[in-house]
């Protein structure tokens, strides 16, 4: 972590504030270009970005001093201007209140403003978010036994010398980057969202579902049915950008609210850790591994893939994505839950045991079928999803007795 990059006398600069100035740079820039496409003039990007900065800074921080209020109310004014704690939700809401006032004064449609606001948000927030990883400002996840945990023990709120994190920051950043394509995507489209405030709930939803998501793997507490306040706040604005996209009659937008949040909410309910009979997966990434190791996995993962139902699985996701790119959202999600030990959120766990089978075996059959082909044409057997887990399983397990033999003796071998 690097706190502060630089001192100069007695004035340190830190990382956090770096980048906060470097997002609201880019987050002008990004805004002015869509301000221009949205017939805005595109000199207004730079005020605005400066209040939103300003307004958002502070609402983040007061939010955050109500949210710790038990904690903090003995020494506000340290509270008020320490170099960590802020709370996204809190800057988004005021800053939000604040330029619509400014967009009403100016005479500028709050609509075309908010459609425009979208993708130079999505970039800011990504950018800001890097700060909050150089800075380690207490804004990482829970304990991570996995390769990608990382340890914050030089940060501004230091995790204890050897226990490793998830770096949410970075899972942020990335997500947002992903959301900002989207959004450009539908920005540069003269068919899709193209009524008032569509692309804004785009945002909305997107955003919302990166923050639920990353909820996961955070250490806030739990306010309400195993929910932590970011998820319910989330949740809320996930809702309201349902409703501007919704192509409903509005009687009926409500209706499509509860059809979507509800499963999204169940989804977050149903997230648990894999069991511990299923192969280890990516577990035995940075254990001691030899050459004839490591092209054995290649070659188990590769016939899977191959020879099982990996082909039909991968062209259908990718196909779905390509026609609704909000689903490479859900893709990314399940990905950093089996990564991270968890258990992906699918149709067939949000339905009840029986239903959940059969909708598997649906599936199954339906992905199976390139698969079944390309094993014919290579004169295999096919792989079903229980062969390929355990061929895969018997792979690793062998190499992570190997590596337990190895670290036993205090002896890497290559």
């Amino acid at each position: 972590m690097i706190p502060n990059v630089i001192e100069l006398g007695p004035l340190p600069i830190r990382s956090f504030g770096l980048m906060v100035a470097l997002a609201l740079f880019v987050g002008a820039a990004r805004l002015a270009l869509s301000f221009a496409r949205y017939g805005i003039d595109p000199r207004l990007a730079e005020r605005y970005v400066t209040a939103a900065g300003i307004s958002g800074l502070l609402g983040a921080r007061l939010w955050h001093i109500g949210e710790n209020w038990s904690e903090l109310r003995h020494d506000l004014i340290g509270a008020l201007f320490a170099s960590a704690g802020f709370t996204f939700y809190g800057g988004f809401i005021i800053a939000a209140i604040f330029l619509s006032l400014m967009a009403r004064r100016d005479g500028t449609s709050i609509a075309r403003f908010c459609d425009a606001a979208g993708p130079a948000l999505a970039l800011g927030y990504a950018v800001g978010r890097l700060g909050c990883q150089l800075s380690g400002d207490g804004d990482y996840g829970s304990l991570s036994s996995g390769f990608w945990g990382m340890s914050y023990s030089t940060g501004v709120v230091p995790t204890p010398p050897g226990i490793r994190v998830y770096p949410t920051p970075l899972f942020e950043s990335a997500i947002s980057l992903v959301i900002v394509w989207i959004l450009l995507l539908v920005e540069r489209s003269e068919t899709i969202l193209v009524k008032p405030l569509q692309r804004f709930g785009l945002y909305l939803a997107l955003i919302s579902i990166e923050r639920i998501v990353v909820e996961i793997f955070r250490i806030n507490p739990d306010v309400l049915g195993g929910f932590s306040e970011a998820q319910l706040i989330g949740a809320a604005l996930f809702a309201i950008g349902v409703l501007f996209i919704s192509p409903l009659p509005r009687m009926l937008r409500p209706l499509s609210v509860v059809l979507i949040v509800l499963p999204g909410l169940i989804g977050c309910g149903v997230v648990h850790e894999r069991p511990k009979d299923k192969p280890p997966g990516l577990d035995v990434v940075g254990k001691p591994m030899s050459s004839d190791q490591a092209k054995e996995v290649l070659s188990t993962v590769g016939g899977n893939f191959a020879y099982g139902s990996g082909l039909g699985d991968a062209a259908l996701n990718v196909g779905t994505a390509v026609v609704f790119p909000p689903y490479a959202l859900y893709l990314v999600g399940n990905a950093v839950l089996s990564l991270s030990g968890y258990e992906p959120v699918t149709i067939a766990s949000l339905l009840p045991e029986e239903d959940g089978k059969k909708w598997s075996n649906t599936y199954d059959s339906l992905v199976s079928g390139p698969g079944k082909v390309v094993a014919a044409v290579a004169g295999r057997e096919y792989r079903s999803q229980e062969v390929a887990d355990q061929r895969l399983g018997a792979v690793l397990s062998d190499i992570n007795k190997t590596a337990g033999d190895v670290d036993s003796k205090g002896e890497v071998s290559r």
